[in-house]
């Protein structure tokens, strides 16, 4: 048996290593920018992550609020009361310690790092996060008021509060705030 070689022609010839090099330097030319594109856009993704959870942070830290007494001295199974109690724990309450906590006042000046449920407990996954609530008096406008859409904080009781809660975490300047206005109303 008789075994044929092609014959290789004289002008083929391999590729020069400058070549190879022009070569490699225009892939990486090419791709450098689609890694950096890629980067940002996974780096986009995180942030993005963050922010929504921070926003159910803030949600559910405000609800739980809510669920609190208007104040103090609101009577046993709700209703507006007539004398409110100055912002802050009252009696038989313990500072960071939310068990503890039975009006929505009681909640100014709390700060979570990380967050903690409604039973004190750290939520998994949020050790980069920081909640921080603050509650003040207001003053609503009437409606018939210039000023209709501003609430206005004051010393004195009223019959609002406002709630105001933000929250950070590592890595980013702006915070997600959630403000809420809570009265002081009767059951009907």
């Amino acid at each position: 048996m008789l075994l044929r070689f092609n014959k290789i022609k004289k002008d083929a010839r391999g590729v020069t290593l400058v070549e190879l090099m022009l070569a490699l330097a225009i892939i990486l030319l090419v791709i450098a920018p689609l890694v950096k594109a890629l980067y940002q856009g996974m780096k986009g993704s995180v942030r993005f992550g963050d922010t929504n959870k921070a926003i159910q942070l803030a949600q559910e830290l405000t609800e739980e609020i809510k669920q609190k007494k208007w104040d103090e001295t609101t009577p046993i199974g709700g209703g507006a009361t007539t004398t409110p109690s100055a912002i802050g724990i009252d009696g038989g309450e313990t500072a960071g310690n939310k068990t503890t906590y039975d009006d929505i006042d009681d909640y100014n000046g709390l700060v979570e790092h990380p967050p903690k449920d409604i039973n004190n407990v750290e939520i998994p996954n949020t050790s980069h996060f920081t909640r921080w609530v603050a509650v003040q008096y207001v003053n609503i406008p009437m409606a018939n008021s210039p000023a209709v859409n501003l609430v206005q904080a004051v010393a004195g009781p009223t019959d609002y509060k406002l709630v105001t809660v933000t929250v950070t975490w590592d890595g980013y300047t702006t915070p997600v705030v959630l403000k809420t206005v809570v009265a002081n109303i009767k059951k009907f």
